[in-house]
């Protein structure tokens, strides 16, 4: 395991997350809550800090006399960093997490597999299960995380960079500047033309996103793969063992479509990050494809744009495979038991639903390919 680097002092770090209550009556939903959390503080977040040095400090451990509030909110202003648990979207902690943002420092996000409030859901969160290995795991991740901050700090987020610009000089992260908020229509600038390389610059920033989502995306239908692979040898143990009525198999299946609705909600979030992701840069890329379509030569202002987008759309397929098989699958198990109908009807249209939102990247891939083919000379009349 990786020591931190000794020239580095160890950051201040303030951990906000639902706490529960310790003293409430065991088997109560807070008390189970206060346990939730404190079992995750001491496996994933204690862990991950001390290898660099870093004492967490959560909310309910500030020993100072005064007001909880006024302690809480000058560490979410002053500590180097903030690790937010977003577990059941606790509101005082999503509240919190906006302050954070406010101020413009490092946030690292993590959360149970759960649905994120839409305002959060596109952040990049490491998700965990509550099993030993989903917690080990989450460790590293988090680890991961905390070098980068260590090492070389973290990027503002597009909430954080609006808020702190000047009335004057703002455009949204994911369109294009001068881009209708609502529309996403292009507009004139009062100051004259639009800025290819503004665009170019909107473009490629929201693109690292865009591509997280598709890597999560594959990561879960992966793991859909593999709940599939149990539910089969579940059902061949228990055929192997003779019990082979349908009573002996409804547990099974019982089971299968419970994991598979878990993993449905998780899907559907990322589905609908997916979804808002590509819709908030399709008309700044297809603006800018316009561009180069007219000019090839204008690539060498921007020299990968183009290979971004076709780098982008093979990260897509390969997230994507089997993609539609898939959906057929699970819409031919439905009729098999009530129990399978919501959850691999549900998940069927997710898949669809990706698979309809991803035309624009082929179609901007073909075109960037186009491009890149093209002569490299100005276009004429």
């Amino acid at each position: 395991m990786e020591s931190p680097p000794d020239s580095i002092a160890p950051l201040t770090c303030l951990v906000i997350g639902p706490i529960g209550d310790e003293n409430a009556p065991v088997g109560t939903p807070e008390n189970q809550r206060w346990e939730d959390a404190l079992y995750v503080l001491q496996k994933v977040i204690v862990p991950a800090c001390e290898l660099f040095g870093i004492k967490p400090l959560r909310a309910d451990e500030i020993s100072r006399p005064g007001e909880i509030p006024e302690q809480v909110y000058v560490a979410i202003r002053d500590r180097d960093l903030v690790i937010a648990d977003l577990t059941d979207a606790n509101p005082n902690v999503i509240y919190e997490l906006g302050l954070r943002h406010a101020v413009g420092k490092c946030a690292i996000l993590i959360n149970e597999w759960s649905k994120l409030p839409f305002d959060v859901a596109w952040l990049r969160t490491i998700q965990f299960t509550r099993n030993p290995l989903g917690l080990v795991e989450a460790r590293k991740k988090l680890e991961n995380h905390i070098r980068s901050v260590v090492e070389s700090g973290c990027d503002r987020i597009t909430a954080t960079r609006i808020l702190q610009e000047t009335v004057g000089n703002r455009s949204v992260e994911g369109t294009a500047p001068d881009a209708d908020v609502e529309t996403g229509e292009l507009s004139e600038r009062e100051d004259g033309e639009l800025g290819f390389l503004d665009l170019v610059v909107a473009m490629e920033e929201a693109f690292p996103r865009l591509n997280s989502t598709i890597v999560e995306l594959g990561v879960e239908l992966e793991q859909m793969t593999t709940i599939g692979q149990r539910g089969s040898a579940e059902l061949d143990a228990l055929k192997a063992t003779g019990q082979v009525s349908v009573g002996a198999r409804m547990p099974a299946i019982a089971r299968f479509a419970a994991a598979l609705d878990t993993s449905g909600d998780r899907l559907e979030s990322l589905a609908s990050r997916y979804r808002t992701d590509i819709a908030n840069i399709d008309k700044g890329v297809s603006y800018l494809l316009d561009e180069l379509e007219a000019d090839p030569s204008r690539q060498g202002e921007a020299p990968e744009f183009a290979p971004n987008i076709v780098r982008l759309a093979a990260t897509a397929s390969a997230a994507f495979v089997n993609l539609d098989k898939l959906a057929s699958s699970l819409e031919g198990l439905a009729p098999s038991a009530r129990v399978l109908r919501p959850p691999t009807t549900r998940v069927a249209r997710s898949l669809r639903d990706l698979h309809e939102a991803s035309t624009p990247i082929w179609q901007w891939a073909e075109r960037a390919e186009a491009i890149t083919k093209a002569p490299k000379h100005p276009a004429t009349e």
